[in-house]
């Protein structure tokens, strides 16, 4: 096979940590930062080697990415990087749109100068993130901003929710990182927050939708058409 996996120092094996999910946590990784590219061919024997484990764990884990819709096993043949199933991140992109609107409403009456200072902070290290090209802790950053957003609404677990739900949508975010437009993004985070400062709920559910939305209607759209063969449409075979 004529790939390899990266592995950063950050994500090494945790003690006492079961195989299977050591296998799963850095066969993602490689997936979400598109290491692995939507429609290669992965093999088992192949990945066990480079994770120095048996494949039994590596097995494991493409079965748990598979539930993911990052994976599709195929039987008799192999394992492949699933395409990007465009419904699929259409739904996550919806469910996502109506927690976010309808937290706005409570989070606005609730956030704390604490939690304004830390929203801050994350967006001056989204924009250090841009500068060094870090897509990844770029996306970490994103994610922790609107999880703060949830945390501080007290609302944890929807957020815990919707972000099990977001490994589906995280690859289009780092294409969209890699391909569009980073500042773009850190504009738009530095309105909400400043409209969350000054209790400004219109203000904020204008630039939240128009975020939330942009995605995926005028990104998706042009992912597509620049990236075709990584994405799943509606008439195409799954393998």
């Amino acid at each position: 096979m004529d790939y390899t996996l990266l592995i950063p120092k950050s994500l090494g094996k945790r003690p006492n940590e079961l195989n299977r999910f050591y296998a799963e946590r850095i066969i993602e990784y490689n997936i979400v930062t598109l290491n692995l590219l939507p429609g290669r061919m992965i093999s088992e024997k192949d990945l066990a080697s480079q994770l120095d484990i048996s494949k039994t764990p590596v097995h494991e884990a493409l079965i748990e990415l598979s539930k993911k819709s990052l994976t599709n096993i195929i039987p008799q043949v192999g394992t492949k990087i699933a395409l990007i199933d465009i419904k699929k991140v259409e739904a996550v992109c919806f469910l996502r749109y109506v927690a976010e609107i309808g937290m706005l409403e409570r989070v606005i009456e609730t956030i704390t100068p604490q939690g304004i200072q830390q929203l801050h902070r994350l967006i001056h290290q989204q924009k250090e993130d841009a500068k060094n090209l870090d897509y990844l802790q770029f996306l970490e950053d994103d994610n922790a901003l609107h999880a703060l957003l949830f945390s501080e609404a007290g609302l944890e677990d929807v957020g815990s929710i919707l972000e099990s739900s977001m490994p589906i949508f995280n690859r289009v975010r780092m294409l969209i990182y890699r391909n569009l437009d980073l500042p773009r993004i850190i504009r738009e985070h530095t309105t909400l927050v400043a409209c969350l400062e000054s209790r400004d709920l219109a203000g904020a559910t204008e630039i939240l939708t128009r975020h939330l939305s942009h995605d995926v209607v005028q990104d998706l759209n042009t992912l597509k058409e620049k990236f075709p063969d990584y994405f799943l449409f509606a008439n195409n075979k799954v393998y």
